[in-house]
């Protein structure tokens, strides 16, 4: 009998220590932990006031280093919103 859990994919809005630094009026790089067992990560930037995001897909990786992202040719004197999404398949991680 094969695990159910394994027939389906799902995402949290769960990532640890997100963190973003502007590096210049036009740059943002984004930080963050990874968590065991994700598959990828969608990380977001977002204007304040409009509904278009710009997403970037990370591979988790095999290593447990932090992960970033650099968004690059953002409007400055902007506010922005980032956030994240952690993927995975199969059992949920022992922290939900």
């Amino acid at each position: 009998m094969s695990n159910i859990y394994s027939l389906y994919s799902f995402y949290l809005e769960i990532v640890p220590n997100l963190t973003f630094t502007r590096q210049s009026p036009t740059t943002t790089i984004v930080i963050w932990d990874p968590i065991p067992g994700a598959m990828k990560y969608k990380v977001c930037a977002q204007e304040f006031g409009s509904s278009a995001q710009n997403c970037k897909d990370i591979p988790a990786g095999t290593n447990n280093a932090r992960f970033h992202v650099v968004f690059s040719g953002l409007k400055p004197d902007t506010r922005y919103r980032f956030f994240a999404k952690s993927f995975f398949q199969g059992m949920p991680p022992k922290f939900l």
